[in-house]
């Protein structure tokens, strides 16, 4: 499940997509739509006004994109509170099938979010994110959190949750929007990189993918180049 990303030959950062395939996890039972959420720009949740612009690719049931987010969250959500940044958030979810999880996490979680675009609360989306991808399962024998445990952590990151927006979390109203975004996304060149998306996370600077390589030194490497791209 280990995959290149950046100029990291040994990839030891990212989960790989599938060999041969780009199928996700399956859609979330329920009523879809494929129309994109309101707030949605370029297949990404987008939060801030920011010059710079910040792309990650990334998966809920990823590991390597839960620590790469308890490493870098704050100082993102940092710079976009300080006008600096624009987030944006590509919703991946082929990692769940291969953790053999059943239960769909990657496409609920991302039809989380969805959802709280849709309903106009796009500035919670980082937060709430980074509570949802800290909770995901910590093996593979541990079960995912339910739908309404996810409602109860979007909540304690800041999220509004009326009836109606519990019911289509419930329902995957996005479901099939996020499995056609993730499809879109493997494998198809990304930023001005010249490379295709080969796994997750993956995070670009302005179209210019930032090296992940999870040896302690991504904070202080992506304080730098944010510091020189919003200098």
């Amino acid at each position: 499940m280990i995959a290149v990303t950046a100029a990291v030959a040994l990839g030891l950062s990212a989960c790989a997509p599938p060999s041969g395939g780009t199928n996700g996890g399956g859609a979330t039972e329920g009523q879809v739509t494929a129309d994109a959420p309101r707030g949605v720009v370029d297949d990404a949740f987008q939060t801030g006004e920011g010059a710079v612009v910040v792309d990650l690719y990334s998966d809920a049931s990823c590991p390597h994109c839960r620590d790469f987010d308890a490493t870098a969250a704050e100082e993102l959500q940092a710079r976009i509170d300080a006008g600096e940044v624009t987030y944006r958030l590509h919703p991946m979810n082929y990692v769940s099938a291969k953790r053999a999880d059943d239960t769909d996490f990657s496409t609920r979680v991302m039809n989380l979010l969805a959802v709280a675009s849709d309903h106009g609360q796009a500035d919670a989306i980082p937060a709430v994110y980074s509570a949802l991808v800290a909770a995901q399962a910590p093996t593979l024998d541990d079960p995912m959190p339910d739908d309404d445990e996810l409602v109860d952590l979007a909540q304690g990151a800041g999220l509004e949750v009326d009836d109606e927006m519990r019911d289509e979390i419930a329902d995957g109203v996005w479901a099939a929007w996020v499995q056609a975004v993730n499809d879109r996304a493997v494998g198809q060149p990304i930023g001005d990189t010249g490379e295709t998306l080969s796994g997750v996370p993956t995070l670009l600077i302005d179209g210019t993918r930032f090296d992940i390589r999870a040896d302690g030194t991504d904070l202080a490497r992506l304080q730098q180049t944010l510091d020189a791209a919003t200098g």
